[in-house]
């Protein structure tokens, strides 16, 4: 088989306050450029399992590490995050993975997860946005078997 990863590109993590974490990540390791976001203001329309919806969290994303994200999630209303934080607390959530020709491969690993009886955690779709420039991702649940929550991009975030 095909490499289907090009690199990993970010780690999540799921906190219980965004501004404290920043904070720590400044005080502890001196990491204090954040780009902070809000996906009830800053996403437009989304798509979150093929219906309209929201995924009412707040983060920020450092890029001061060379070739790495660290990516800070806070919820702030009900959801999917909101509901994981409550039943496993807060850490690491997911690592992000970059596909080595943004759609073909996405689409292709999507397919497979599908055919293989397993729904993504959360897929969203930007609904908004330049034709192009729209981003996709989908957080994979593979615990089970990998240990992991995997977030892949259709986005080349080079």
């Amino acid at each position: 088989m095909e490499k289907m990863l090009k690199r990993i590109s970010q780690v999540g993590v799921l906190v219980t306050d965004l501004d404290r974490a920043m904070k720590a990540f400044a005080d502890d390791f001196g990491i204090t450029h954040w780009n902070v976001f809000d996906t009830n203001k800053d996403f437009g329309e989304l798509l979150v399992d093929g219906k309209p919806g929201k995924l009412n969290i707040r983060g920020a994303i450092t890029s001061e590490l060379e070739g790495m994200e660290i990516e800070l999630i806070e919820p702030v209303g009900d959801g999917p995050f909101a509901e994981h934080l409550k039943k496993y607390g807060p850490g690491v959530h997911h690592f992000a993975v970059i596909m080595p020709d943004r759609n073909a491969k996405f689409k292709e690993v999507m397919e497979r997860e599908l055919a293989a009886g397993r729904m993504p955690w959360v897929c969203a779709q930007m609904v908004d946005g330049e034709p192009g420039k729209k981003m996709d991702f989908a957080y994979i649940d593979r615990r089970e078997d990998m240990g992991v929550i995997m977030e892949l991009y259709n986005e080349d975030k080079e």
